[in-house]
């Protein structure tokens, strides 16, 4: 788990700490959007991510929303053409985290790639499937 976090922190400049977070957040964001089945075929793929989804699961809420959400809403517009969808719980997630706007735009492209990296071809399809707008930050190719 070190080694992911030190390689995403150095990218990112964000702590390690929040680096787990993030990517338990991702992960909880997918485990909340596809079957059972499908999720724990990623959790099975990606190494320590029971104990991402645990460090991010412990984290209590940093309470209200305020105005941070419009500003990455905005974010998420900016890069899905104003379909930001049900990537605004994901963004929220991020918020109460901790993460401010442009650091969720270093940090989410390279921790869909981790994630993306560890993952047979077909499951990545069936996740961007099952969640298009995750491909403008997951790098999607167009295999």
């Amino acid at each position: 788990m070190a080694d992911t976090a030190n390689a995403l922190s150095t990218e990112t400049g964000l702590s390690a700490d929040l680096v787990h977070k993030g990517l338990g957040a991702i992960l909880d964001f997918l485990r909340q959007h596809l079957g059972e089945e499908t999720f724990a075929r990623i959790t099975q793929a990606i190494p320590n991510a029971s104990e991402f989804l645990t460090r991010f699961q412990s984290t209590p809420d940093a309470g209200g929303t305020g105005g941070l959400i419009g500003a990455l809403t905005g974010l998420a517009s900016k890069f899905l053409g104003g379909g930001a969808g049900d990537l605004s719980k994901l963004l929220e997630s991020f918020e109460k985290l901790g993460f401010k706007a442009e650091q969720i735009e270093a940090f989410l492209p390279k921790a869909l790639a981790f994630i993306r990296s560890h993952l047979p071809a077909d499951l990545v399809e069936q996740i961007l499937a099952k969640l298009p707008a995750l491909s403008k930050f997951a790098g999607e190719t167009g295999e």
